[in-house]
């Protein structure tokens, strides 16, 4: 199930193991802004950089609360804010999936990925569809 980053839904993200972060940079082909996690419950949760009304605070709460996606979010490097919890980076392997856009897996997704399409694999593995995700994240950034 995806679901939009939130102040109140951060909670609850805090004590998961991420298995999969992605993000798409801002003017990538693709997504462009986009990023999101894949958590060890298999559930998925993700926002955008994109959009002039982007919650800049809430991005920073973001990346203190799931630490893994620092190394992806370059725009926002300096939050200054602590992590909320030990990163499990090690355990991860960076993909350059090209076109702005990369991928974090844990070792233990390697096997299962295959390239190049990345969104036929959260297709595949997860039943999400990228389409989906956008028109979400979206709606829920230009409603807020």
């Amino acid at each position: 199930m995806f679901k939009v980053f939130t102040y109140e839904n951060l909670k609850e993200v805090e004590n998961k193991k991420p298995l999969i972060c992605y993000s798409s940079s801002n003017g990538a082909c693709g997504p462009s802004g986009l990023f999101l996690v894949v958590f060890d419950d298999g559930s998925i949760y993700g926002y955008s950089t994109y959009y002039e009304n982007s919650d800049k605070e809430l991005i920073a709460d973001i990346i203190a609360t799931v630490p893994e996606t620092y190394v992806l979010l370059s725009l926002f490097k300096k939050v200054g804010r602590k992590p909320k919890r030990r990163s499990y980076l090690m355990e991860m392997r960076d993909y350059d999936l090209g076109l702005g856009n990369m991928v974090l897996l844990n070792k233990s997704i390697n096997e299962r990925f295959n390239f190049p399409s990345f969104w036929s694999f959260l297709k595949e593995e997860y039943n999400v569809n990228v389409s989906d995700i956008i028109d979400i994240v979206n709606e829920a950034i230009n409603n807020k």
